[in-house]
């Protein structure tokens, strides 16, 4: 997985643009940036960027979307589910990287007084399995490969490393709500390039993904106590 974070001031400030005008988009409709877990992830976001781990899941155009459009032998169709596959794909990495980071939190909050947080991240891992599943049997109906390999997830998911080692269980609360909120809200990105490209299917596939996503955050927010803003 690949470091994105900013390093040198004037891609700090060009970040803090990007960060800024992708508010909306990024934070689940569920979630208000005034609510208790609104504010931990703007205050995890800052921790993480301030140590220079913070990543934003972006599904900009890259390079195979200007090669294959340039290919004489493609048909408009046949270039819109390549498109397609590729957000799908994307889509997929990050759902199974949050399953386990789920499932990493799940054997960490191991204490009687996080029955309900484990509860959380056991419903979002079946969620994910459910999803992951319908996503994977769309892009076989594209014409696609479906990439999903442990090394292919490794390579493509755009989620910050689990803080396995941290012994504070809200760390790991926080960095389940924080994966929780990044993906659902970078699989909204993606519901809207779908509908350019035509794909109602996908786009209901995606847009039911993100939403249950959004949900199980909304259910952390109810059990996050009101955080310390130094």
């Amino acid at each position: 997985m690949n470091d994105q974070s900013p390093r040198k001031p004037q891609q700090r400030a060009a970040y803090n643009a990007h960060a800024s005008a992708m508010d909306d988009q990024f934070m689940p409709s569920d979630v208000s940036r005034s609510s208790p877990i609104g504010q931990r992830l703007r205050l995890d976001m800052d921790r993480l960027f301030r140590e220079g781990h913070t990543r934003v899941l972006s599904r900009a155009a890259d390079d195979r979307d200007a090669r294959d459009s340039a290919e004489p032998s493609r048909d408009a169709q046949s270039l819109a589910n390549v498109m397609i596959c590729r957000r799908l794909n994307q889509s997929i990495a990050d759902c199974l990287d949050l399953q386990s980071q789920c499932r990493q939190a799940r054997w960490r909050l191991a204490d009687s007084a996080y029955l309900e947080h484990r509860s959380i991240c056991t419903q979002a891992i079946q969620l994910v399995e459910h999803y992951v599943g319908l996503l994977g049997n769309r892009i076989v109906q594209l014409d696609g490969v479906v990439d999903s390999s442990v090394r292919q997830i490794a390579e493509r998911s755009g989620l910050n490393e689990y803080p396995a080692e941290a012994e504070d269980p809200q760390t790991h609360i926080n960095s389940v709500a924080f994966a929780l909120w990044l993906v659902s809200g970078a699989m909204r990105e993606d519901c809207d390039e779908i509908t350019k490209l035509g794909d109602a299917t996908s786009f209901k596939l995606l847009d039911q993904t993100a939403g249950s996503l959004a949900r199980c955050l909304e259910l952390l927010e109810n059990l996050t106590p009101e955080p310390a803003v130094s």
